[in-house]
């Protein structure tokens, strides 16, 4: 991937993130379902509890639930595509880097190379 392509990438994330929503509010609002959910699991067992509900009811609370999990697959989905979005644009950032500076990451290999084998080495004694 080329740098121009990176930064188109990291333009969408931005661009998503500014859009939608950024990645506090999406906690926020996944956090927000989520306690919804509880909420009407919570209506859901005091309904049973209290007697035998009606059809009606009980469809209503089925079509309240179906709404909610629809809505945390939607805030999931979006905070995968951020994360692949961002992964992308440091993979690419990483590549450009290395093609930079060629020795320099070489060494960098080398020697993290050379501590993962000693201390692989050290764990088999």
């Amino acid at each position: 991937m080329r740098i121009n392509e990176a930064l188109e990438d990291l333009d969408t994330v931005t661009q998503d993130n500014a859009a939608v929503r950024d990645d506090a509010t999406v906690k926020d609002s996944f956090d927000k379902v989520i306690k919804e959910f509880g909420d009407l699991t919570t209506a859901f067992n005091d309904l049973v509890a209290a007697g035998s509900p009606s059809s009606e009811k009980l469809t209503e609370m089925r079509d309240q639930a179906l709404a909610k999990v629809d809505e945390a697959r939607e805030i999931a989905s979006q905070m995968s595509r951020t994360a692949l979005q961002q992964t992308r644009y440091a993979a690419a950032k990483a590549g450009d880097y290395v093609r930079e500076n060629p020795l320099r990451s070489a060494a960098i290999a080398a020697g993290l190379g050379m501590l993962a084998g000693l201390l692989i080495h050290r764990d088999r004694r």
